[in-house]
């Protein structure tokens, strides 16, 4: 199979793309800053299976007009997209009060509104092969964090966004689930 992994340049995106190849699929996975570590992914996941086709891609999830022709590429490069991994996120971590516009809106739009645009523009590969795996990272405290109010909502709406994709398309092979690191 061929993965989409974003945020896969380090700490947990890092790892499933690195586990992805060992267990036999090719990888396509994004950063958005750090290039020299985006590489540094992709050179130890080819190094892990011979024939590894592993490529990482420059993407700001927030932007629908990048999501769109970085996953252009992908299709190029790849030829098809079987799973997406939205790992993608961040925090600005204050509390309600002193929370600003800015902090709201960030991290809400990384971590929720990037997904909405990923999933919006991979689902018609998907629909058209009538099978498609959508995973979307998600947090502990999706129910709640004190200082996190941000964050804890932009988790917990990507779990009623995961359950809406879940319901309009698992009639057409498509499966979308929520992981929480940290219960297992």
């Amino acid at each position: 199979m061929i993965y989409f992994v974003t945020g896969g340049s380090r700490g947990i995106g890092a790892n499933i793309v690195k586990e992805a190849v060992k267990a036999g699929h090719d990888v396509a996975f994004t950063f958005k800053s750090n290039e020299e570590s985006a590489h540094q992914v992709a050179e130890e996941a080819q190094g892990l299976r011979e024939g590894a086709k592993v490529r990482c891609y420059r993407l700001d999830v927030v932007d629908p007009a990048q999501v769109e022709t970085v996953m252009d590429t992908v299709l190029d490069d790849f030829d098809d997209i079987h799973v997406v991994v939205n790992n993608a996120g961040i925090t600005a971590d204050n509390v309600l009060v002193s929370m600003s516009d800015e902090e709201w809106n960030d991290v809400i739009a990384t971590n929720l509104t990037g997904p909405f645009n990923v999933c919006r523009q991979v689902l018609t590969t998907m629909v058209g092969n009538r099978f498609g795996r959508i995973i979307n990272i998600s947090s502990l405290v999706a129910s709640g964090g004190s200082g996190q109010a941000n964050y804890s909502a932009s988790k917990a709406g990507l779990h009623g966004l995961t359950r809406s994709i879940a319901k309009e398309y698992g009639r057409r092979g498509i499966t979308a689930n929520v992981i929480c690191p940290g219960y297992f």
